[in-house]
């Protein structure tokens, strides 16, 4: 399968993320993050690594939603979306001061 293609990686993600979400909605998230792991057999032949890293901040979300308070995880995932919020502003004006 060719990865460099948008429809072969569309093809990919229902194959492996339709029966993730089954298995989740059936509260077996064990098999769910099994069936994640797949992405990183399609990252070694050609996926993008953008998809690696959003699979693995969701499989992460799903841990911390297991195992913290909901005030804990809100105010954490606020701080990383400042963080990245300010990270993209820096490199935006670098960019434009670069022309």
């Amino acid at each position: 399968m060719d990865f460099s293609k948008p429809k072969s990686q569309l093809i990919a993600a229902a194959l492996t993320l339709a029966p993730a979400a089954l298995t989740i909605l059936q509260k077996e998230t064990g098999l769910a993050l099994v069936f994640f792991a797949f992405f990183l057999v399609m990252f070694r032949e050609g996926l993008p690594p953008i998809y690696i890293v959003i699979g693995f901040a969701a499989a992460a979300l799903v841990v911390a939603t297991l195992l913290l308070d909901k005030d804990l995880l809100a105010i954490i995932l606020a701080a990383i979306i400042g963080i990245v919020v300010l990270l993209n502003q820096r490199q935006i004006k670098k960019k434009i001061k670069a022309f």
